[in-house]
């Protein structure tokens, strides 16, 4: 993989870290949440949230389902050869993920986000808040990955 398509990807990456760092200092106002400030939220509310979720899962997607393949390859190693296990494994190895343990808990966030909201204000309010605290995993992957990016080009 070269090193052009590691950039597109991280670009495209660093726009949905943009939106959620923009919509999260609106946002962290409202926390921490209860399941009543949940059922009271209002359109508007609603309509930051579903972003700001909508931008959590597709960051978390996109760097399990493109990101890493392509920066497993940009290092040398076929990713096609990899389970999700092995490449996360590998990842806290090069150090890019701190422990495995935590991608495995952000995606089980993400999972909760997507299947949990919005019929049940009582099941969304423990997620929404870890994932709020959890971004900052997404985010600190994204730097290791980009100082790694640019260190191994130079």
């Amino acid at each position: 993989m070269n090193q052009i398509v590691m950039i597109e990807l991280l670009k495209i990456a660093q726009k949905h870290r943009a939106h959620l760092e923009s919509r999260g200092k609106q946002l962290a106002l409202m926390l921490p949440l209860a399941e009543e400030r949940i059922a009271s939220f209002t359109e508007q509310d609603v309509i930051l949230w579903d972003a700001w979720i909508n931008r959590f899962c597709q960051l978390q997607d996109h760097m399990g389902m493109k990101l890493f393949d392509a920066f497993i390859s940009f290092v040398g190693h076929d990713p096609l050869r990899m389970s999700m296990i092995d490449k996360i494994n590998f990842l806290e190895k090069l150090e890019i993920i701190e422990q495995a343990q935590l991608w495995e808990d952000v995606r089980e966030t993400r999972n909760a986000l997507v299947h949990e909201y919005p019929n049940a204000p009582v099941f969304f309010a423990d997620p929404l808040n870890t994932a709020f605290v959890q971004v900052d995993i997404l985010f600190n992957v994204l730097d290791a990955i980009a100082e790694r990016i640019k260190f191994q080009a130079t």
